[in-house]
């Protein structure tokens, strides 16, 4: 027994299998698009922001502060801000075997401290966008071995405030 598609807009030969329960892939009744019958995309999406139109602006202000060996741990590498959206720590040091770059470890609120607040080993970094802290926050380097000089201590912070 030969199956046909069940479908108004089909014209031509019959298509199917003996024994199919659906059309071959080839079928355009079941590929065709905004047909309302199988592969039906969604709307267009509307472009223009919320609220926006021509005159949109984006309220959301960054600043980048780089880490460096010289950064001090005793100032703040931002201060505090009750607008802050979202924050980025990263530790990018490196190091060269056997020398071992430092684990960066960063604290809002008060001076960094070894093994006491966020920890981060040399090519990770973290981002807070939900309830970030919006205290100062530090940064302390811990231990690294520097015997044949390849230790590159850098890192940065990636801030974003917004106007409202």
């Amino acid at each position: 027994m030969v199956s046909a598609v069940a479908h108004p807009h089909t014209a031509g030969p019959i298509r199917g299998g003996i024994d199919m329960l659906m059309p071959s892939p080839y079928d355009d009744a079941w590929t065709a698009l905004n047909d309302g019958v199988f592969n039906e995309y969604p709307a267009q999406l509307e472009t223009t922001p919320a609220g926006g139109g021509s005159g949109f602006q984006n309220k959301n202000h960054s600043a980048t502060i780089p880490i460096g060996p010289g950064t001090r741990r005793d100032q703040a590498l931002v201060t505090q801000n009750l607008k802050r959206v979202s924050i980025l720590m990263q530790n990018n040091s490196t190091a060269t075997s056997p020398d071992q770059a430092p684990t960066m470890y960063f604290n809002f609120g008060a001076q960094a401290q070894v093994g006491i607040g966020i920890g981060l080993a040399p090519g990770v970094g973290l981002v807070l966008d939900q309830h970030v802290q919006c205290d100062s926050l530090y940064v302390t380097f811990g231990p690294s071995i520097n015997t044949g000089n390849s230790v590159v201590v850098q890192g940065a912070v990636l801030e974003t405030s917004t106007e409202d």
